[in-house]
């Protein structure tokens, strides 16, 4: 087979197995895992039919806009279709950030192909993206910000189709198109994340114009109507929004209630994290700072002046808020992995770059030390499979193929063979240690997954409530996590009260009929020592890392 078939082959192979392992994780992820505030407040809303007053428990959520919400709320209707209203999957928490992941390889590879004029620089820039440490994690963390970062990279492919169309005619409709995709996809954003996705693309745009001379290019009919578009159909949720709460001033008042300050930084933070969120193309910054130095000179830097002003942009307006993480750098992340392209890459041209003799020796460096890492790693996972405890089977495979890739690419690497050729073969690699990680973790979550027993605990209760004899079993001081995750275990409508105390006078309050109660041990050992109730059953439990107790409580018969 010729050497370009087979690394084909190789390709297909490595992320055929990479996409079995992440469904497989997705599928096997019990519902209480990860990050489940948004899975609460969606399946609250299909439970309730209103999809424009979120709640968090019995308070208003006004706290994000409601689009990831309603990509869960969707895909827990669509659930519910095919087998009647219930608990909620696992995997119905992670649709946003599978269609996230979805559009970072599809516009990426846009972008990427565009900027380069490569399809294999567009692959291995999509690659690069997928394989950074902070983006696969929020991936499979539930976390808004992949999904607010892919709108936003959707936007930003949009503007650059519509910045680079012909002049005149020739180009009318592509620039009208991308303007118009660009202003939908910021909407997607503003109503995932709120305005700050405005904020970084404008000013990426305003930077980019004045750089080039063009600040007369934003005023065009198309970037006017591309602005209204975004602000009418990001104004939909909240004029709803305001006409259900009564008026302005009532959601005025929720608004200021709510802390958006959570998580503050030093100046120094994002510098000081962005190196560990990169991971592991790392490797390879002091070979771009290297090569930037002349890189965006006349009309072949127009894809670094784009590139380096969207991941800017990002940078530079993050420092002017009090409010910081490392998560919410991810926007720039696609503008970052695409700049590592101009290592390989000549943009527009179609041709391996040429590096001054510096850059190209840190590159060539950073290469082999990667390559001969993934090899020494993938021996290592094959000897240590006898010592694993789970996930035997996905670390062989994804061992045995990096082994093979890391061989084949230190050989082609050291016969001369293009430096491009390394990139992709590299990024594959990474690929199969994220797979390997995917599949072992599915078999780890598979194996302690607590909501079967949680379910078998539940099941005298839900039956209870199925008869018609009893309500939802009622929930005593719980943290957020639980009181949100039961109703997903359930598919029930869980009331709950802050103390012991307050449960025991619902339960005298019943007239003697049983009520089901969830508690922690501590609160079910009082109600249990409450001589004016009487506990008929009692199970323990665990849900989301919680010791549970469930029991049926009913008023003590007075004594003859």
């Amino acid at each position: 087979m010729p050497e370009r078939d087979r690394d084909r082959v190789y390709a297909l192979l490595v992320v055929a197995f990479a996409l079995a392992a992440l469904l497989v994780r997705v599928l096997a992820e019990p519902v209480d895992h990860g990050y489940v505030r948004y899975a609460g407040i969606a399946h609250a809303a299909v439970r309730s039919g209103d999809w424009v007053v979120l709640r968090l428990g019995d308070a208003l959520y006004v706290n994000k806009p409601p689009l990831f919400v309603w990509l869960i709320a969707l895909a827990q209707e669509l659930a519910d279709r095919g087998r009647g209203a219930g608990p909620m999957a696992g995997w119905v928490g992670h649709v946003p950030n599978l269609v996230a992941l979805a559009l970072f390889a599809v516009f990426g590879w846009r972008l990427g192909r565009r900027l380069f004029a490569r399809a294999d620089a567009a692959a291995a820039g999509v690659l690069v993206l997928l394989t950074s440490v902070e983006l696969l994690t929020l991936l499979r963390d539930k976390r808004i910000d992949p999904l607010f970062g892919a709108f936003l990279l959707v936007a930003a492919d949009a503007f650059h189709a519509a910045w680079t169309a012909a002049p005149g005619a020739p180009g009318r409709a592509g620039r009208w198109r991308g303007a118009l995709v660009a202003g939908v996809a910021l909407a997607a954003a503003t109503l995932t994340k709120g305005p700050l996705g405005v904020l970084f693309f404008g000013t990426a745009a305003l930077a980019l114009a004045v750089w080039e001379r063009r600040v007369r290019d934003l005023l065009r009919p198309e970037w006017l109507a591309s602005a209204g578009l975004c602000v009418a159909l990001s104004a939909v949720w909240p004029a709803l929004l305001v006409q259900r709460l009564g008026g302005i001033e009532p959601t005025l008042a929720a608004l200021r209630a709510v802390d958006l300050t959570t998580r503050e930084g030093g100046p120094l933070h994002y510098a000081l994290n962005l190196p560990v969120q990169w991971l592991p193309w790392t490797l390879f910054a002091p070979a771009l700072a290297l090569h930037l130095r002349g890189a965006f000179g006349g009309a072949r830097g127009a894809a670094a002046r784009f590139l380096l002003v969207g991941f800017a942009s990002v940078l530079v307006l993050l420092h002017f808020s009090e409010t910081k993480h490392s998560r919410y750098l991810l926007p720039a992340f696609p503008f970052l992995s695409l700049l590592l392209l101009l290592l390989w890459f000549e943009p527009g041209t179609g041709r391996e770059a040429q590096l001054a003799p510096r850059a190209a020796r840190w590159r060539d460096g950073a290469m082999q030390t990667a390559l001969w890492g993934c090899l020494v790693a993938s021996l290592v996972g094959l000897a240590a499979l006898p010592f694993l405890p789970d996930g035997r089977v996905p670390v062989a495979i994804a061992a045995a193929l990096g082994a093979w890739g890391a061989v084949h690419g230190v050989r082609a690497l050291r016969a001369g063979g293009p430096p491009a050729a390394a990139l992709v073969r590299l990024g594959l690699l990474a690929l199969l240690a994220i797979a390997a990680y995917d599949g072992a973790r599915a078999e780890r979550l598979a194996e302690r997954d607590d909501t079967r027993a949680a379910r078998a605990a539940l099941a005298p209760s839900l039956a209870a409530t199925a008869a018609g004899g009893a309500e939802p079993a009622l929930l005593v001081g719980l943290d957020e996590g639980p009181t949100l995750v039961l109703p997903l275990l359930t598919g029930e409508a869980h009331p709950h009260v802050a103390s012991a105390a307050q449960a025991a006078e619902r339960v005298l309050a019943a007239g003697g009929a049983p009520v089901w109660i969830v508690a922690s041990p501590g609160d079910a050992s009082a109600l249990g020592a409450d001589p004016r109730l009487r506990v008929d059953a009692a199970a323990p439990f665990e849900v989301d890392r919680t010791d549970l107790v469930i029991l049926a409580a009913r008023p003590a018969r007075p004594e003859p």
